[in-house]
């Protein structure tokens, strides 16, 4: 099973749900006699059939030892996962931010261009999410790109003018409230300086 969103991840458990129910289908008219005396006979019998149990010696506890071996390196691995995940590890570590050649308000392309580095672990992140700071460090004018939770958006903030407000943005991408990685994101826009609340395409930003 894979998916991407969960409406996938729901339709995919309901396939496999369809397909077992097709499968009890097919047992029960074998039961029932619909697909002849012959498979009738084995349906029955394998109603009636039992597995002998150990009851004697090391093997009697076997199951329960196994079940609770299985169930502790299940949740181990699930405790690792989820601590990876909340430090970042999955998210995108290092990424290259292309302005193109035009400048827009505070936005010098020559300047904010470049990679753009995971900043730190968990303590480091912003609004729950990862932030990326430009490699290229400026005292005065250093991007960086992170979360706003107020407006629900990625956004590209000059951090040493913002004292890294993420909400002090001068890029900003579509509502992004489920999208925990910034390079997922596709559609940008220009911060509107004139507050007309015109969105203004950011379509030379990739």
């Amino acid at each position: 099973i894979g998916a991407s969103e969960v409406l996938g991840m729901f339709l995919n458990f309901a396939a496999l749900h369809f397909l077992g129910s097709v499968d009890n289908v097919a047992f029960h008219l074998a039961k029932d006699g619909y697909l002849g005396d012959h498979v009738e006979r084995t349906a029955k019998a394998a109603t009636v059939a039992k597995l002998p149990l150990e009851r004697d010696g090391m093997w009697k506890s076997f199951d329960t030892i196994g079940f609770v071996v299985v169930y502790l390196a299940c949740l181990v691995a699930w405790c690792i996962l989820t601590v990876m995940q909340m430090n970042g590890d999955f998210s995108c570590q290092t990424f290259e931010a292309n302005f193109g050649t035009e400048a827009f308000g505070n936005l010098q392309p020559e300047l904010f261009g470049g990679l753009y580095s995971q900043v730190g672990n968990r303590k480091d992140r912003i609004n729950r999410r990862t932030a990326y700071l430009q490699d290229v460090y400026r005292v005065a004018q250093t991007g960086m790109f992170a979360y706003c939770a107020k407006d629900e958006v990625w956004g590209l903030i000059i951090s040493a003018s913002s004292g890294e407000n993420p909400c002090d943005y001068q890029l900003y991408s579509a509502n992004a409230k489920d999208e925990y990685d910034v390079t997922a994101v596709t559609e940008w826009y220009y911060r509107d300086f004139n507050d007309s609340g015109a969105e203004m395409i950011a379509s030379d930003f990739s």
